[in-house]
């Protein structure tokens, strides 16, 4: 899927306003769950969008882990469907 020019162009003032709009829910959260200690929103490609309770030198570094972490469960997912279905897998 790609992304809209338009919003791609501003990507930038797009994701911070995106970060701004998410962390009171983020937030609420952490007031309603117990056992919150922090919680990451970041994009498939490892971009930070809003982040709580986490330092601030660890973000650059989480948020690129959750790139790997999104490509390794749609390679899980994309295998389940093939077995499900009863292909086989091209690799």
């Amino acid at each position: 899927m790609e992304m809209d020019e338009d919003i791609a162009a501003y990507w930038g003032l797009w994701s911070e306003q995106i970060g701004r709009a998410l962390l009171p829910e983020l937030q609420k959260l952490s007031t309603t769950l117990p056992a919150f200690s922090s919680a990451m929103i970041c994009t498939a490609d490892g971009f930070n969008l809003c982040t709580l309770g986490v330092d601030e030198t660890a973000v650059s570094r989480l948020s690129a882990m959750t790139s790997s972490m999104h490509s390794i469960a749609e390679a899980v997912s994309t295998a389940v469907r093939r077995a499900r279905a009863g292909l086989q897998d091209p690799n």
